[in-house]
């Protein structure tokens, strides 16, 4: 022993040169292994920074092993491994061979050394547990784990002193052994680099391997999973900072706090809502603070390592969070500088899994932490073979945020660079969009650049020399008042303290908003509230004073525009009537009455409400919108407005401006929020539209969601509606806000569509925002009292949506009104309306009647006008359309748009040739209703020959009564998103083209929305194409304009020069279909 030991003088030979025994080297002399201890006794005492060198691989995730649930059309008849069930803490899923065989993955060696090898696999004292690993490729050798046995009589730390195992925690050292037990034994290899072929065999059953280790340390380190604290190493996670630069004169930094952000559903345990903010390291109780303990630290020392397991890992301490989270770290005392940030396996230099430099500007930096699958280490059956603890693409989302945005600018140079000719388009300005703006404050300069080189041209947070050298328009200054309860300071809604409590805290808030710019104030905007429903039902109205009071002023103005009294509900006085939530079972006609005022009034109390806050808000800011946003889900998913109702807040003055937003999607779907496509925009903006209809004219704006695609679509669907003050939701950066899909900062084709939709708009920008639009002739009801009485029975909402779309399709300028609307001066532009809905006020149809003898087209889906608002028969029905209707059933099934295909017929219909109907034969979806002709001529008829459809002259003008729902044919048994049978669009384009006659916009692709804007001699025609499944996608088209205009040239500003020629007083222009979006300039 004494010679042998004299010639292992250092330099000599290697500790991995020397082989002693057998293969393997574990035969032992008295208990003790002398290859084994004479290879550690060369190893220095702590080789951790060969963890550098280090690679995990999971057995269970190995080629030839079947999951533990295999998919029910998975073939695993080929595995002769299989995992077992996962166990939560420690992390593990174990793999057991069931049949010989082999489970194999590759490995990429990276360098030529020595290295540890261990396998973690289940032990049984006193039996041994053989299970070969064979190595093949750049390597070849043979080695048998699991035949050491392990003594009951020893304790684990006895065991690990002779014998080439360790166990995962001191608890398992401590103890005796007689139950299995995990262990990782570990044998000393010389590889080479290159790619190698790891594979795991065993005749014994009852084998459970955890999975491979491969080290470059051996003295150091090994490998376990615990779940005792602090005790396993290779599912854990560690962080690191530091000031690596800051300016001079600064020697030192603190780290406060460092905050993480979730942007997606993380889920602690024990809990049912996400946590959306959190700190990193939320389970060590010194934080970032020095190596030395002390919270002052030296510029370029780092801080202590930081384990954030918990922060970021799924497990037993939460699930979820998306792919990767954001992490702020303030550095107090440096103000800018340079930080760097380390992500680690292990708790030391030789862990490192990454590093990062992210900027520290207003003393703080930002970077993004994974999450996702960050426990996961590489695996592969690939040739190339894997390597590390980590994922590379896990890794990849440890990133600083300039990395981040290095990746935004890129997405939106491509997609400026992607227009072509247009790359150099001015961009609008009088068009207003804007989108959420929170970059890191290192950032902000060149993310500003770039989002305006989009087209995004109003948001404040621009620094002002990017809006001064771009030329930007004075950005508006946004202030919440969404807590409005808090801001009123009073539980009474319509206390008359409300206000001025309000009005106070906004004359605070003025002084700082206003500071310098009272001689130019900047345009402020309120935003009073997201997605708002009703202020108030009975409780509330009925038990506050000032609500009830507002309630009977209501009623007294109710029955003084009918030119009655309180008899109207069956009272003498309207004091006596409470508010109602329900009508009660079978109201007779004044309970029937009241219930309709008080759900009228829930609107009304909720605009009077909010006419507070506005009220208070334009008595101090010069210029200022006041708005609520709504949410087309209720009314579309609902089928109604009974809990939210977009048009009453405006038309009753709680708002100054209209507002509304679509999270439409342009794809198929029985549930899809896009519900027929993203066409379905155009009937949002519509309601928009209908809501901003009142004073002459309100300013408009919209939510355009951009991480459900189709942005430059949706944006064209709004120009039409005078909708001008847009706001691109939500770029972001994502990294800056919680829940991940409100932000298109990550979605490359959003930058694309924005890009498309703004250089197609800005050589326009004057004609459209100036320009006066072709007035409305034609409208389509939107029936209030018909939802306050039946709610989504008969789907008349998805029937009024189809016929909207029909009407788009047939180039018809249409509009939205509202039974207030249907007055003789309210009335008196239209040439043709739309109708629809069971119920119908006595005075709107006393209206629409003499709107008709004067010479009106009048067209009436089935069921219209049975009864009027207080639920009761009258008859009036037929006095209008000549015929009485006998409701007939209606066909099964939901009333999405894309359900309707599934909808059985429950008849066929024939109409007949007139000049109001086309002639036509289709089944019979929705709702049906038999029609009994009296002075009306019936020209359809269903399947058994009853009538289906009545035409009837009345002085000047037309009714027709259809038994069927025509929107709902319209889209018929056509699946998917934006596809309807085109064939039966005359079905309601007739009529209005026989009341309006040619229209002066005409154009060969009915699936494309246009809209005419003229201003000083000059017009615009935008393109909205939504039939984007058509090949092929540029097709040759037509567009012809009427118009008297000295035209002298006609462009597409995404395209340039048209041919046109004129004939007679109408430009003809022939060009190709846009892929989306395009204007067509002529002057």
């Amino acid at each position: 022993m004494t010679v042998l030991m004299a010639g292992l003088v250092p330099g000599a030979a290697r500790a991995q040169d020397i082989d002693l025994f057998a293969p393997g080297g574990e035969t032992a002399l008295g208990g003790f292994n002398l290859n084994k201890e004479l290879k550690d006794a060369l190893a220095p005492p702590d080789d951790r920074e060969l963890l550098r060198h280090c690679h995990y691989s999971e057995v269970y995730r190995w080629t030839g092993v079947a999951p533990a649930r295999p998919a029910a059309d998975q073939d695993v008849s080929g595995c002769a491994w299989k995992a077992e069930a996962p166990q939560e803490m420690p992390p593990r899923v174990l793999a057991a061979p069931r049949s010989p065989g082999e489970a194999w993955t590759m490995i990429n060696i990276p360098e030529t050394r020595a290295y540890r090898v261990w396998l973690g696999y289940q032990a049984d004292p006193g039996q041994p547990m053989p299970v070969t690993l064979t190595l093949s490729g750049s390597n070849r050798t043979v080695h048998v784990f699991g035949r050491v046995l392990l003594s009951h009589e020893l304790a684990g730390e006895e065991i690990e002193r002779t014998q080439p195992i360790r166990f995962e925690d001191e608890l398992a050292r401590m103890k005796r052994h007689s139950l299995p037990v995990m262990v990782w034994e570990y044998v000393d290899l010389d590889l080479t680099a290159g790619a190698t072929r790891f594979a795991l065999s065993s005749e014994e059953t009852r084998a459970r391997v955890d999975g491979i280790v491969v080290s470059g340390s051996r003295t150091g380190f090994s490998p376990a999973k615990s779940a005792i604290e602090n005790a396993g190493n290779l599912y854990r996670a560690w962080c690191r900072v530091r000031v690596k630069t800051a300016a001079p004169g600064v020697a030192s930094y603190t780290v406060p706090s460092v905050s993480l952000g979730y942007h997606w559903r993380r889920i602690p345990r024990g809990q049912s809502e996400p946590t959306w903010y959190s700190s990193l390291g939320t389970a060590d109780k010194q934080k970032f603070v020095g190596e030395d303990g002390k919270p002052a630290i030296a510029v370029g020392a780092w801080t202590r390592w930081v384990e954030v397991t918990e922060d970021v890992m799924d497990g037993r301490w939460a699930r979820g969070g998306g792919p990767w989270a954001t992490v702020s770290v303030p550095f107090a005392g440096v103000e800018q500088g340079t930080g760097e940030a380390q992500f680690a396996w292990y708790p030391h230099e030789g862990g490192v899994l990454k590093t990062i430099t992210p900027g520290i500007s207003e003393g703080r930096a930002v970077f993004m932490m994974p999450l996702e699958r960050l426990g996961e280490p590489p695996v592969t059956n690939g040739a190339a073979g894997a390597w590390g603890m980590r994922k590379p693409e896990v890794l990849a989302r440890f990133e600083s945020a300039e990395d981040v945005h290095a990746r935004h600018f890129a997405w939106g140079r491509e997609a400026v660079a992607g227009l072509g000719g247009a790359t150099n388009n001015p961009r609008p300005r009088l068009i207003r969009i804007t989108t959420s703006f929170s970059p890191a404050p290192a950032a902000r300069g060149i993310a500003a650049r770039m989002l305006e080189s989009l087209g995004i041209n109003d948001v404040a947070g621009f620094p002002a020399d990017v809006r001064a050298e771009r030329g930007l328009p004075d950005p508006v200054v946004f202030s919440g008042a969404a807590d409005s309860e808090y801001l009123f300071d009073t539980h009474e809604p319509l206390d008359p303290v409300a206000e001025q409590n309000v009005e106070a805290t906004l004359r605070k808030r003025a002084q700082t908003i206003l500071k310098g710019r009272e001689s130019d104030p900047p345009l402020v905007r309120i935003v009073m509230g997201d997605e708002i429903g009703s202020e108030g039902g009975g409780a509330t109205i009925n038990g506050f004073a000032s609500s009830r009071r507002a309630f009977h002023d209501y009623l007294r103005a109710c029955v003084a525009q009918l030119g009655t009294n309180a008899a109207y509900f069956g009272v003498a006085d309207v004091e006596e009537l409470p508010f109602l939530d329900e009508p009660g079972d079978r109201p007779g006609v004044h309970a029937g009455r009241l219930y309709y005022a008080s759900e009228r009034f829930k609107f009304i109390h909720t605009a009077l409400y909010y006419a507070q806050i506005t009220r208070a808000a334009e008595r101090i800011f010069p210029r200022v919108q006041t708005y609520c946003n709504f949410s087309p889900h209720p009314p579309m998913f609902g089928q109604h407005m009974n809990g939210s109702d977009w048009f009453a807040l405006t038309r009753h003055g709680g708002a100054n401006m209209a507002w509304g937003e679509c999270w439409a999607s342009g794809g198929d779907g029985k549930g899809s929020w896009g519900f027929n496509g993203f066409e379905v925009v155009g009937y949002y903006a519509a309601w928009v539209e209908c809501a901003a209809r009142v004073r002459g004219g309100l300013p408009a704006g919209f939510y355009v969601v951009g991480t459900t695609g189709g942005s430059d679509r949706k944006i064209f669907s709004l120009l039409g509606r005078g909708i001008h003050w847009i706001t691109a939701y939500s770029w972001g950066p994502m990294y800056s806000g919680a829940d991940g899909s409100n932000f298109w900062s990550e979605n490359p084709k959003v930058y694309g569509q924005i890009a498309r939709a703004t250089h197609a708009i800005g050589p326009a920008d004057a004609i459209i925002a100036r320009g006066r639009r072709e007035p409305r002739r034609a409208g389509v009801l939107y029936n209030r009292a018909h939802e306050i009485w039946n709610g989504a029975e008969g789907g008349f909402q998805t029937d009024r949506l189809l016929q909207f779309t029909a009407l788009s399709h047939a180039h018809v300028p249409a509009e939205i009104l509202l039974e207030e609307d249907c007055t003789d001066k309210g009335l008196a532009g239209y040439l043709v309306l739309y109708i629809q809905g069971y119920n119908f006020e006595g005075r709107t149809l006393d209206a629409l009647r003499r709107w008709v003898e004067a010479g009106g087209v009048l067209v009436a889906a089935a069921g219209t006008a049975l009864r009027d608002e207080s639920n009761t028969a009258t008859g009036a029905d037929e006095a209008l359309f000549g015929a009485r209707q006998r409701p007939a059933g209606m066909s099964r099934g939901g009333w999405h748009p894309q359900v309707l295909p599934d909808h059985e017929p429950i008849d066929k219909l024939t109409l007949q040739a007139t000049d109001l109907t086309p002639a036509l034969t289709a089944d019979v979806i929705g709702v049906k209703v038999v029609l009994e002709p009296t002075t009306g001529t019936p020209v359809g008829t269903f399947a058994d020959g009853r009538c289906a459809a009545v035409m009837r002259t009345l002085g000047k003008g037309r009714t027709l009564l259809f038994g069927f729902q025509p929107g709902m044919l319209y889209k018929g048994s056509a699946p998917g998103g934006s596809r309807y049978m085109l064939e039966r669009l005359p079905l309601l384009a007739q009529p209005a083209q026989l009341a309006l006659g040619r229209m002066r916009v005409e154009y060969s692709e009915p699936q494309t929305e246009v809209w005419l804007f003229e201003h000083e001699g000059e017009a615009a025609v935008t393109l909205n194409n939504f039939a984007h499944f058509l090949e092929p996608a540029e097709r040759a088209a037509v567009l012809t304009v009427q118009t008297d205009l000295p035209v002298k040239e006609v462009f597409s500003t995404l395209k340039g020069p048209l041919r046109w020629t004129r004939e007679g007083d109408r430009i003809r222009v022939d060009l190709t279909t846009p892929e989306t979006v395009d204007v067509v300039v002529m002057r």
